[in-house]
């Protein structure tokens, strides 16, 4: 019987941790507080009424590769080209599609100066849209 005196003796639990009912409360306040300025009807978009729009207006009609590899070659839209001729070619180019973008690709071993001269020669010949890719020189000149 003695044994039986020195057991702990169940005790009822008469008192609540609120801890745990605060972090929910809290967790709560936090979330309705960024998802009520989310719900305005200003920010709800009718998914039906939508219509489709061109992503681009300004994209470019036509698009060119101009390519240079590292012997300094050039090539336009897949054509071997002088430098010398690359000014006129380039001004035909935009009498003829005057909506024409340029992609100029380049051998990643070129310095930027031959960009730079490139790109100068674009812009002189009123070509607004390019975009510079830099490749290596297999993939140039087709």
């Amino acid at each position: 019987m003695k044994r039986a005196a020195h057991r702990h003796q169940p005790r009822l639990i008469t008192e609540m941790s609120v801890t745990p009912l605060l972090d929910l409360v809290f967790v709560l306040l936090f979330v309705f507080m960024v998802a009520a300025p989310l719900l305005r009807p200003e920010r709800v978009i009718d998914v039906a009424a939508a219509k489709a729009t061109p992503v681009d207006p300004d994209a470019p009609t036509e698009v060119v590769k101009l390519g240079m590899n590292r012997e300094l070659s050039l090539s336009l839209d897949g054509k071997v080209l002088a430098r010398e001729d690359l000014d006129a070619a380039l001004a035909k180019l935009v009498k003829d599609l005057p909506g024409v973008g340029v992609v100029v690709r380049m051998d990643k071993a070129l310095s930027v100066e031959h960009l730079v001269d490139l790109m100068a020669a674009l812009e002189t010949a009123g070509v607004r849209r390019t975009a510079v890719a830099a490749t290596t020189e297999s993939a140039l000149l087709d």
